[in-house]
């Protein structure tokens, strides 16, 4: 963040350290303070989503792998996107028994199809235990460890169930609606 707070101050960019809400087109207010602008961009970024199941507070996402007390002895990682293939390809080159879940017939959906076979061939080579048309149904805690059932009756046990799904955009609260900014259903403008 520092390189990118440089950049931005040396491009003369004055940053504002505060919750903005719109009040206006043209006006927010920024932690109690208004400010104008003739256009202002809205990139709030977005936070990692776990479906809503049974346990899913048991779950971490990205963000939390990043603060794990401890590194886990198993984990099972839910996804298909890049962050989930990223994690587990961490996960077992840390030395972690890693098991990857995805939904669908092979991950990485949107990529080369020669390249997301390749690679599928290759992280099993490796030693992770990838599962495709595999997702869980609920978590619960089994005694000091996390069990998994997925939705074909199967369980699986682990230190960690982390979720990289996808990501909701962080546009709740900021005023959109009564300024009359049209969201999708998911909450993206």
């Amino acid at each position: 963040n520092g390189i990118y707070r440089r950049l931005l101050e040396g491009a003369g960019v004055t940053i504002h350290e505060a919750r903005a809400v719109l009040k206006d087109p043209h006006t927010l207010d920024v932690g109690g303070k208004t400010i104008t602008a003739e256009h202002i961009l809205i990139a709030t970024g977005g936070w990692p989503v776990v479906p809503d199941l049974p346990g899913k507070e048991l779950a971490i996402t990205s963000n939390e792998a990043f603060y794990l007390e401890r590194l886990p002895k198993r984990v099972v990682i839910v996804g298909g996107g890049y962050i989930a293939v990223e994690f587990a390809g961490i996960f077992h080159g840390l030395g972690v028994e890693t098991i990857q879940l995805y939904r669908g017939n092979l991950f990485l959906r949107g990529f080369d199809h020669d390249v997301r076979s390749h690679l599928a061939q290759e992280m099993r080579k490796k030693g992770v235990d990838l599962r495709f048309n595999a997702n869980i149904a609920k978590i619960e805690r089994a005694g000091g460890t996390l069990k998994a059932t997925l939705e074909d009756g199967s369980t699986l046990e682990a230190d960690v169930v982390m979720y990289a799904t996808g990501r909701a955009p962080n546009t709740n609260g900021l005023g959109l609606d009564e300024v009359g900014v049209t969201r999708r259903w998911d909450g993206a403008i």
